[in-house]
């Protein structure tokens, strides 16, 4: 009988799933509509210029640099083996550290505050 074979949904018994939740940007409302001075902001808003990008960095407990991740996106999965992690955040001039122990087979979920803030 063959064996199964891991998927990416499958984590390996040794290794963990650190999930970071980043919403960079506040969702917009659905089916609402603006007010004139609304819309006029919201145009304004657009000429600013674009915000710094996010960046992640993750580091082991001897502080030893795991990964690091420019723009992930809104969701980032990453495997490590179990073990204490320092997760270093960057956005625009906002710096957040985070220490978090993750288990075998576990998945850890690290949700970023919207904005940076």
């Amino acid at each position: 009988m063959p064996h199964p074979t891991p998927t990416a949904t499958t984590p390996c018994p040794a290794q963990a799933h650190l999930l970071i939740h980043a919403e960079i940007e506040p969702a917009a409302p659905r089916g609402r509509r603006d007010a004139p001075w609304q819309r006029l902001l919201a145009l304004w808003a657009r000429k600013r210029p674009a915000p710094r990008p996010l960046r992640v960095r993750i580091q082991d407990v001897a502080h030893h640099e795991v990964a690091a991740f420019e723009e992930p996106g809104a969701l980032l999965d990453v495997t490590l083996p179990e073990g204490t992690y320092h997760v270093m955040t960057e956005l625009g001039s906002v710096r957040r550290g985070y220490t978090m122990t993750l288990q075998a087979g576990g998945v850890f979920d690290l949700y970023l505050p919207q904005g940076g803030s």
